[in-house]
């Protein structure tokens, strides 16, 4: 059984994620360009004081970097949590069948005669197919075959 990859669902999440990227760019180049301009005018008009392109500075400052925190983090723990999930899954097929990459589409158990002749172990501690370890085998399977 294998799943389908829907392509529909992985195209809106990344389409998410770029626009979330272009929505922070555009925010933090409008920071600068805006309160660079803040700044030139407050320098050639003297009867403007200081705490006013301070408070734009500061106050947008904060605005920007919540939204630049919500976007890092928002598009970093869909990746996290993709990653950790996929971790666990790489664990539970390493507990369930001693190989992290398993695959799914094998959990059928093959029918006899599809699969490697039966292993045996010798004498010395060596794994050897059946036919090799017992010379029997091959006449008695042959009278059968």
């Amino acid at each position: 059984m294998t799943d389908q990859i829907d392509y529909q669902a992985i195209r809106k999440r990344v389409e998410k994620r770029f626009k979330q990227r272009q929505e922070a760019i555009i925010h933090l180049s409008a920071y600068v360009l805006v309160n660079i301009g803040v700044w030139v005018v407050w320098m050639f008009m003297s009867f403007i004081p200081v705490f006013v392109p301070v408070l734009i500075t500061f106050g947008w400052g904060i605005g920007l970097a919540m939204h630049l925190l919500y976007y890092f983090f928002e598009t970093t723990t869909d990746q996290r949590r993709e990653s950790m999930i996929d971790r666990e899954i790489r664990r539970e097929k390493m507990r369930v069948y001693g190989d992290p990459d398993y695959d799914e589409g094998l959990l059928s158990k093959p029918k006899r005669g599809e699969s490697d002749p039966a292993l045996r172990l010798t004498d010395d501690g060596e794994i050897i197919a059946s036919e090799e370890a017992d010379p029997a085998y091959k006449q008695v399977a042959r009278k059968k075959g």
